[in-house]
């Protein structure tokens, strides 16, 4: 499985939730990157940011889940001109990068709201049962395949960043489960991208059956963790690597 930023996030809980609807299901490995372990933390990042647009997806789609999120919103819109603006990526069939809703960089997305944000509070049960990861990292919920965690350690959306090495902890101590988790220094949320090469390497190599240098089953003392300090060349030096073959260095 792999997932960038909301793919992340669905790749988590997939793998948070494996043991229970898919445990049969023949899964090599699982790459997040940018992952957001806690929504309301990320919505407040987003928000007012140039990311901000983010809000209005993530909100989308909880109401799109829950009826009386959804009731809750509508009813509570400033104005119709509010209204249409953030339910209007709901009138389109895809949307590219950007056009989630136009002009909306820099925005307050809670303004859009006779109470601002307080539908977070108002629904704080709902949102930490779906948006906080590793609330059902267990040992009975072992996935038993190895993870791959990579981010940017300016990530403006997912911080703080200490969210995510948590998370990486959790899945190391409560279930064994290998995690190899590699930090980008300089790169925030969009920058992060310049972990796919390696995340695609790592995926290669899963397929490939690559012998690793870390234990198959890991542990709380097998870090697996990495710095990469200048990530752009480390992007071109694997992409030439990926030309020639999977590396069993990495």
């Amino acid at each position: 499985m792999f997932g960038y930023s909301g793919g992340a996030f669905a790749t988590e809980w997939a793998t948070e939730k494996r043991a229970w609807y898919a445990r049969d299901l023949p899964i090599v490995g699982a790459v997040m990157g940018a992952p957001p372990p806690n929504v309301v933390k990320t919505y407040h990042n987003a928000n007012n940011g140039k990311l901000a647009e983010l809000n209005v997806a993530a909100v989308l789609g909880v109401m799109s889940a829950f009826p009386k999120v959804d009731k809750f919103i509508r009813d509570d819109f400033i104005d119709e001109e509010a209204k249409k603006l953030f339910l209007s990526p709901l009138t389109k069939c895809s949307l590219t990068c950007g056009e989630i809703t136009q002009g909306l960089a820099g925005a307050n997305i809670s303004s859009f709201f006779k109470q601002g944000d307080y539908f977070l509070e108002e629904f704080k049960g709902t949102l930490e049962d779906i948006g906080v990861m590793g609330r059902n990292i267990t040992w009975k919920n072992k996935p038993w395949y190895p993870l791959m965690i990579f981010n940017g350690d300016k990530d403006e959306i997912t911080k703080p960043i200490e969210d995510t090495a948590e998370l990486v902890r959790k899945w190391r101590r409560r279930t064994w489960t290998r995690v190899r988790h590699i930090t980008l220094a300089g790169l925030d949320h969009t920058g992060g991208i310049l972990g796919l090469p390696r995340a695609w390497l790592w995926i290669d190599n899963r397929f490939a059956n690559v012998e690793r240098k870390w234990p198959v089953e890991g542990g709380p003392e097998d870090d697996g963790d990495e710095i990469i300090e200048d990530p752009e060349d480390e992007m071109s030096r694997i992409e030439a690597q990926m030309i020639l073959g999977p590396s069993h260095e990495l």
